[in-house]
């Protein structure tokens, strides 16, 4: 569902940061282990979310990912095998 900054949720579900940061679920939880990211917030019971203010300034305050670098071509021959 498509959000403009008038209607934008205030809480994120755990699969809406994964989407936003481009991790998988193993990545949000090694994050969220770490004291510098965004504290998890109980919305009801059984369901938690991140304060989407928090996780745009964590965002906005990380380094620009490196570029991943492609496979070898020796390798990735091996791979089709």
């Amino acid at each position: 569902m498509a959000h403009d900054a008038h209607n934008a949720p205030i809480f994120l579900r755990p699969r809406d940061v994964q989407r936003l940061l481009g991790i998988g679920k193993t990545k949000l939880w090694e994050l969220s282990q770490t004291p510098d990211f965004p504290r998890k917030i109980r919305i009801s019971r059984g369901c938690v979310g991140y304060r989407r203010d928090e996780i745009e300034e964590w965002a906005a305050q990380r380094p620009p990912a490196e570029p991943r670098r492609s496979m070898p071509a020796s390798l990735a021959a091996r791979r089709r095998s």
